[in-house]
């Protein structure tokens, strides 16, 4: 048997870290700020009464006869943040999350109930229970759905020609340096840079940049020792085209990169172009079939909204009737 824990402390516990110090204002001046202040058209308008609702115990909305309240809500988000929210999130970013997040709660019950009308069962319990039934429901109306058609992939790949496009790049080794503690005063450029200033005069001699490697470079490192395509890197514009314009065999460096030096040795300039449609075949077929089930799932959602009652609560009303 399956059972969904009650983590409700843990998401609070989660949230209460992010906003602890900023809860009490933002919630007071939530209704004047988003009402007032002009939002891009296209662009969801996060609310941050949402962030109340998950500290209290309320109805959040009705799917015919099933209410769906906080602790149906704190169990969905349990399931998508695995256990606890992110710290890293803004305020706004989380009360969109949260929205989000009761939308789908909502569509999951007008499905699930749909599921248990044809028959279809689940030996698990809450959150779990439901989102279990209307997968089922789901699987089962996509079996309905005529398979992506060679035609089709062929079609979207004609159609959309940029998102196959490879960008030129350079097969290279390198050798990175980490920084070695604090620069000497009579040396700016520090131990790892001359370092690797005498590492590219022997690479230029004939050694072995995997050699090299295995008595200089911190064994994290070493794969990129063994080849690897350079596409661009945090490092100058300057430097990041002498690597992009290497010959096989060619050396340059010291660069400065994020955290200390690197050293770049050309194995073979690699052309941009097309990936070829049999390469990108499956994942287009992937892609496609991904979209024409969502695009079921919102039209199972929209009918089965003409026949149940879904009655929602917004969250301005719920602060408002908030203990």
């Amino acid at each position: 048997m399956i059972r969904v824990r009650n983590t409700s402390g843990i998401i609070l516990l989660s949230i209460a870290t992010l906003l602890i110090a900023v809860a009490a204002s933002l919630l007071i001046r939530s209704r004047s700020r988003f009402h007032n202040t002009p939002q891009p058209a296209n662009s969801p308008k996060p609310d941050l009464a949402y962030l109340s609702i998950l500290k209290s115990d309320q109805l959040l909305a009705k799917v015919g006869s099933v209410e769906l309240r906080t602790g149906d809500l704190r169990d969905a988000l349990e399931l998508e943040f695995h256990g606890q929210m992110h710290s890293s999130l803004s305020p706004q970013d989380l009360s969109l999350k949260i929205a989000a997040a009761l939308d789908k709660l909502i569509q999951d019950e007008l499905l699930a109930q749909e599921a248990k009308k044809q028959g279809f069962r689940t030996i698990a319990q809450g959150a779990e229970a439901r989102k279990d039934l209307a997968r089922q429901f789901l699987n089962a109306e996509a079996a309905k759905l005529a398979p992506v058609s060679d035609r089709g992939m062929r079609l979207f790949y004609k159609n959309h020609g940029e998102k196959f496009l490879v960008p030129p790049g350079v097969q290279v080794r390198e050798l990175f340096l980490p920084h070695q503690g604090d620069k000497d005063k009579k040396d700016k450029k520090g131990r790892a840079y001359r370092l690797g200033e005498e590492l590219v005069e022997r690479l230029k001699r004939g050694e072995s940049v995997e050699e090299l490697a295995k008595q200089y470079i911190p064994q994290t490192y070493h794969d990129k020792a063994r080849g690897y395509l350079f596409k661009g890197s945090v490092m100058d514009t300057t430097d990041e085209q002498k690597v992009l314009g290497l010959h096989p065999g060619e050396v340059v460096g010291p660069f400065q990169v994020e955290g200390g030096y690197s050293i770049f040795q050309g194995i073979a300039q690699v052309r941009g172009g097309l990936i070829p449609f049999y390469q990108a075949r499956e994942k287009i077929k992937v892609y496609l079939q991904a979209r024409k089930e969502d695009e079921t799932r919102q039209s199972l959602v929209g009918r089965l909204q003409q026949n149940v009652s879904v009655q929602r609560f917004a969250p301005d009303m719920l602060v408002a009737a908030a203990p």
